[in-house]
C-alpha cells in the first residue's frame, strides 16, 4: 500500500502522501471550520518552525539530490501536514479517541500480518522477525508505539467497542510480535518504563511493589531462558567484536569523527554514504547498510543541523514539561500514556533512530498532534462545538 504511486506535476506522492492530500481536499471542500492555531504554544510553535527550518537549510548547505528532495517532502512536509490534520480531528475527547482506536487497529492488523509471516518461516537471516519492514528494529518501533496506546485506553470508561478482554488481546499481538523482532533496544527500553511506571504507580503499597517486580521479573526471566543461547545474545554478553553493540560503538566512532568534518550537519539521507567513506578509518569494518547512526539526537544533528535540533530539542522538552503540568492536574490515563510514550521514545533513541522513516515519521507527527491535543488552549468558539 505504501508503495502505491502516482505523479502530480511531475512529483510522485506516494499512498500516505496521496491520502493526506485527499484530507487537505476534503477540509478545504467541505468549508470546515479548521483549528485555531492561537491555541498551541508558542514555544512549540517557534522550537517546530526552527526543526523545519534546519531541516531545509541543512539540506541546501549541502550537495544535495532529487532522492534527499523526496526525504524533504516524505519525512518532514506530509508528516508535518498529517500531524495538523489530526490536531483538527482530536477537538473533541470522541474524535481523540476514534483516532487512538483506529491507530491501535492498524497496528493490530500490521502484529497479525507479521505473526502470520513468522509462523510461515519468513524470518531475517538472523532469526529475527521483520514484518514487511525492512528492519525488524521498525517493527520493534511501531510495537511500542502500539503498547503505549493501549495503556492510553485502558481506563474505567473505555473506548465503544472496546473491552479489556479485546485489549488484553491486543497487548499479546503487539508483545509477542516486539519479542520476536528480538530488538534488544527496544524490549529494554519497554522494561525500565513499565518498571519506573509500575514502582511509581504501586508506590504507596508494599505488596504491589512486590507484585510489580514479580511480574516484569518473571517476564523478562521467560524471555532471557528462550533467548539466552541465541548467538545474538552470546556475541553481546561475551562482548564479542561482532555483537550489535560493537558494530554500534563503530557506528557512533565514525558519527563522531563526520561531525566534526560536518559542524552544520549533512542533510537528509546522506549519513550512508557519509559513513562509507569515513568508517574506513575505524576498523574493523563491521557494518556496510548504515542509514542511520543509531542514536536520535546524531541521527537529527544530521538531518536538520545545529538549528534544528535546538528546535527539535526544544519542542520535545517543552511537550513533556507541558504533559508534567497538566498531569499535576488530573488523574486522568491520556496524559499518563503520553508521559509513558516519550520516554520509550528516548530511551530508544539512545541505541537507534526510531524517526527518519516513512512510517516513522509520520508516527513522530502522529505522537506531536496527540500530545498538543490536551495541551492546546480551546477557543471559546471551539469549545462550544
Amino acid at each position: 500500500m505504501a508503495h502505491l504511486k502516482l505523479t502530480l506535476g511531475g512529483i510522485p506522492l506516494y499512498a500516505p502522501e496521496i491520502t493526506v492530500l485527499g484530507a487537505l481536499v476534503f477540509f478545504v471542500l467541505s468549508r470546515k471550520k479548521m483549528a485555531s492555531p492561537v491555541g498551541i504554544d508558542r514555544v512549540i510553535w517557534w522550537s517546530a518552525t526552527l526543526f523545519l527550518f534546519g531541516a531545509g537549510l541543512t539540506f541546501f548547505l549541502n550537495p544535495w539530490s532529487l532522492t534527499g528532495l523526496g526525504m524533504l517532502k516524505s519525512w518532514f512536509v506530509f508528516p508535518f501536514l498529517f500531524g495538523w490534520l489530526v490536531l483538527q480531528m482530536c477537538r473533541t475527547p470522541q474524535r481523540e479517541r476514534l483516532v487512538k482506536e483506529t491507530a491501535l487497529a492498524v497496528l493490530t492488523l500490521i502484529a497479525l500480518r507479521s505473526l502470520y509471516l513468522a509462523i510461515t518461516g519468513e524470518m531475517t537471516y538472523d532469526g529475527r522477525l521483520s514484518g514487511d519492514y525492512s528492519s525488524p528494529n521498525f517493527l520493534a518501533f511501531l510495537m511500542v508505539f502500539g503498547l503505549a496506546l493501549t495503556f492510553g485506553l485502558f481506563e474505567k470508561r473505555l473506548s465503544r467497542g472496546l473491552c479489556r478482554f479485546s485489549l488484553l488481546f491486543v497487548v499479546c499481538m503487539l508483545g509477542g510480535t516486539l519479542l520476536l523482532t528480538r530488538s534488544y533496544g527496544a524490549i529494554l527500553s519497554v522494561a525500565l518504563v513499565a518498571l519506573g511506571w509500575g514502582l511509581w504507580y504501586a508506590r504507596h503499597s508494599l505488596l504491589r511493589i512486590m507484585m510489580v517486580i514479580l511480574l516484569l521479573s518473571g517476564t523478562l526471566g521467560t524471555w532471557f531462558l528462550l533467548e539466552g543461547g541465541s548467538d545474538k545474545w552470546q556475541s553481546l554478553v561475551t562482548l564479542s567484536e561482532r555483537s550489535s553493540f560493537a558494530s554500534r560503538e563503530m557506528i557512533w566512532r565514525s558519527a563522531w569523527h563526520i561531525a566534526r568534518e560536518n559542524p552544520f550537519g549533512i542533510g537528509v539521507g546522506r549519513f550512508q554514504d557519509e559513513y562509507l567513506s569515513s568508517q574506513a578509518f575505524f576498523p574493523p569494518f563491521l557494518e556496510w547498510a548504515v542509514p542511520e547512526p543509531h542514536n536520535l539526537v546524531l541521527a537529527v544533528f544530521f538531518a536538520v543541523g545545529p538549528i534544528g535540533l535546538l528546535g527539535f530539542l526544544i519542542l520535545l522538552g517543552r511537550i513533556i514539561a507541558l504533559l508534567f503540568q497538566a498531569q499535576r492536574s488530573t488523574s486522568q490515563w491520556p496524559h499518563q500514556w503520553l508521559l509513558v510514550y516519550w520516554a520509550l521514545f528516548l530511551l530508544m533513541g539512545l541505541l537507534d533512530t526510531p524517526l527518519f522513516k516513512t512510517d516513522l515519521s509520520y508516527l513522530f507527527a502522529l505522537m506531536l498532534a496527540l500530545s498538543l491535543s490536551p495541551i492546546t488552549k480551546k477557543l471559546p468558539e471551539e469549545l462550544s462545538e
